[in-house]
């Protein structure tokens, strides 16, 4: 009869620990849903930033000579994107670029990054330059950015130190 109640007991709470595991992964699943649905996502040196919705009372995409100048933040999260795309580029449609080398002879995309929690030394390094690799377009209009990035960049500064940098957008404005 001992047996049999430890056997019950044993069994009650390896049921107990089981449903309690699931639970947890139905918590991480909806994380990464959430990820998934975000307006912006930026990872910078390994550390993913996730942007649920872009405050456009403190965001703005500006039509300025012949570039469009995009802002795009929260003011909850510590990453700002900031992204000048040469109206040649908005004609041009869906596309993808290599930076830097369709940047030569003039530059056509700037994309560069304000990270508030960024632990460089001199502020100037916390804004992060987009350095090298490959920016697409997937839809670019008047009205809707949806884009993907990945490549390497470091602080403005820092040219010697460079580290991964990839991410995506998906906003209408």
């Amino acid at each position: 009869m001992y047996a049999g109640r430890l056997c019950y007991s044993l069994f009650f709470i390896v049921l107990l620990f089981s449903c309690s595991g699931s639970k947890s992964g139905g918590e991480e699943t909806a994380t990464q849903q959430d990820a998934t649905n975000a307006e912006m996502k930026v990872s910078l040196d390994g550390t993913l930033y996730v942007t649920e919705r872009v405050d456009w009372q403190s965001s703005h995409a500006n039509d300025v000579d012949d570039q469009i100048q995009f802002l795009l933040w929260n003011s909850e999260d510590p990453v700002q994107l900031n992204l000048n795309i040469n109206k040649q580029v908005i004609a041009k449609g869906p596309a993808t670029y290599t930076i830097p080398d369709d940047n030569q002879p003039n530059i056509l995309i700037d994309l560069n990054f304000f990270n508030a929690e960024s632990k460089a030394e001199k502020r100037m390094n916390k804004r992060v330059l987009f350095r090298k690799g490959t920016i697409e377009f997937i839809q670019i209009s008047d009205h809707a950015l949806q884009m993907k990035f990945e490549g390497e960049g470091s602080g403005m500064m820092e040219r010697d130190v460079s580290f991964p940098i990839f991410g995506e957008v998906n906003v209408t404005y």
